[in-house]
């Protein structure tokens, strides 16, 4: 049997949030969070500044959080 897991990412300009929900086999969820500020804008005006830089930000965030 699977684990669940659910991602939530909130990206503004330069700051990146992600929660990372696992639901374990016995119904018990498991909570994992990372938050970081980048040097770099991640955003402008809605929209994406660099596809690779924001695609490193969230695999760190991820990696970070045991998510994958």
């Amino acid at each position: 049997m699977k684990r669940a897991t659910m991602i939530y990412i909130h990206i503004e300009s330069s700051q990146l949030k992600i929660l990372a929900l696992k639901k374990s086999l016995l119904g018990q969820y498991e909570i994992t969070t990372f938050e970081k500020r980048h040097e770099t804008e991640l955003l402008s005006a809605g929209r994406v500044k660099n596809v690779d830089v924001l695609a490193s930000a969230i695999k760190e965030g991820l990696t970070h959080a045991n998510a994958l």
